[in-house]
């Protein structure tokens, strides 16, 4: 019986990731992509699977790194490798995982981005109800994101019943179908009623809340081209997109706060960690150096000794 090449095994690494480790779409895409440039990289250098070594999977990485691959994308593919190297563990074609002990290039750590409160308000405020439905759908679509610190693929993922306006709460399936709850303020309230009121006119074919043109639920490429638009418009100068409403959502709450003991703080932090789905409250403390930062650019602008 011929033996399978490294490329045999990607379906079975697919449902690996899909059904087993529960993985969400995009990360599937990814490390999907990434597996294959390595099968690539395997039948290209006429190398066994069995006979992998760790000096191997350096120089894998080294070439994808010289191939303008940024630090963060380079990182991932070797979690990609190593996670195939586990599925290949389990169905015993190897034993052994030397992506384990590869070297990752360090990521650089940098601040998330986000808008300033007029910002986001100019922003907002470019969705006229008066510029007809879509306008509507727009302005309910953003003032969830950003109330509610929502990834897009969560954002887009949405369906009717996932709302609850007497508790103004929201209920959204995060990275790996975690779900939980997360609360809305009025302004988004408001919004998602003054939509839900003409959301028929958009024919859905669909259960997601917000319709995108081919009366199907919008798409995260499309929320991003919308988002940059209104950006336009606004008179926002950067380079934003939907995760810039997270951000922006996660930096204010926390900013609000400023002024508490440390404890409340600590409290807070946490509080932003459910909101946002973070497993770890580590994901979560990158916001405390933004406000760091606001803090030092205040007393630099204002100190007469700074």
């Amino acid at each position: 019986m011929k033996k399978k090449d490294v490329r045999g095994f990607l379906e079975g690494f697919r449902s690996y990731l899909e059904y087993e480790r529960n993985l969400s779409p995009n990360t599937v895409r990814a490390y999907m992509s990434d597996v294959r440039q390595f099968a690539d990289f395997i039948i290209k250098s006429g190398l066994k699977l069995s006979a992998i070594e760790v000096r191997d999977i350096n120089r894998y990485i080294a070439e994808r790194f010289d191939k303008r691959n940024s630090k963060t994308s380079t990182v991932r593919k070797l979690a990609a490798v190593r996670t195939f190297f586990r599925f290949l563990n389990i169905e015993g074609v190897t034993s052994g995982n030397p992506a384990k002990s590869a070297v990752s290039p360090k990521r650089a750590r940098s601040l998330p981005s986000f808008l300033s409160v007029d910002e986001i308000d100019a922003l907002l405020r470019a969705m006229k109800p008066q510029d007809g439905r879509l306008a509507l759908r727009d302005r309910a679509m953003f003032e969830l994101a950003y109330s509610s610190g929502l990834r897009v693929s969560e954002l887009v993922s949405l369906k009717v019943e996932d709302i609850d306006f007497e508790q103004s709460l929201v209920r959204v399936f995060g990275k790996g179908g975690k779900e939980r709850m997360v609360p809305f303020g009025s302004k988004a309230a408001e919004a998602l009623k003054r939509y839900l009121e003409i959301r028929d006119t958009f024919k859905p074919g669909t259960a997601r809340i917000f319709v995108g043109s081919k009366k199907t639920g919008i798409t995260s490429r499309s929320v991003s081209r919308i988002l940059k638009s209104y950006a336009l418009a606004a008179g926002v100068n950067k380079n934003i997109s939907p995760h810039t409403l997270r951000h922006s959502c996660a930096t204010h709450l926390l900013a609000a706060d400023d002024k508490n003991d440390k404890g409340a703080n600590k409290d807070k932090l946490r509080a932003i960690q459910l909101i946002l789905g973070h497993s770890s409250l580590s994901s979560t403390q990158k916001y405390t150096h933004i406000s760091v930062e606001q803090l030092m650019s205040i007393y630099d602008n204002t100190h007469p000794r700074a």
